[in-house]
């Protein structure tokens, strides 16, 4: 068995896999480089890069030859998909770093939101004002 010599090749971008591999690759390799602080610039960084790479290969791949309605559809839906592979990635890198956090969110967002301000299960009362309230 050998091991292969390319890993991403024109092939494997065309396809929606390779093309998100690569994006996360690539974002996540040149992440550190970009300014610190807040990660609001992380999708669209990754969108940009999308957006090239597909670029890139309708160039490599010979499409951009021919008249100028093909080339703004490819250009169009390049931006469209670029947009779709971004959010993918994210949510790729989302799952792979700390799986449980959205749930976990979700979960105490809902705990915090099903309870009263001031509930105390062990003040006997309370239930007594929940029963009274659904009597009426």
């Amino acid at each position: 068995m050998s091991l292969p010599n390319d890993f991403f090749t024109i092939e494997l971008l065309l396809t929606y896999a390779g093309l998100l591999a690569a994006v996360y690759v690539i974002v996540m390799f040149t992440k550190p480089l970009m300014k610190k602080g807040s990660d609001v610039w992380v999708r669209p960084y990754a969108a940009g890069w999308a957006f090239i790479l597909q670029l890139f290969v309708a160039f490599v791949t010979g499409k951009f030859t021919g008249e100028a309605k093909g080339v703004a559809a490819i250009i169009g839906l390049a931006f469209l998909n670029s947009i779709l592979i971004a959010l993918a990635a994210y949510g790729a890198h989302e799952v792979i770093t700390d799986p449980k956090a959205a749930s976990y969110k979700v979960a105490k967002t809902a705990l915090k939101d099903a309870a009263p301000k001031s509930f105390d299960p062990y003040d006997p009362g309370v239930f007594k004002t929940y029963s009274s309230e659904r009597k009426k």
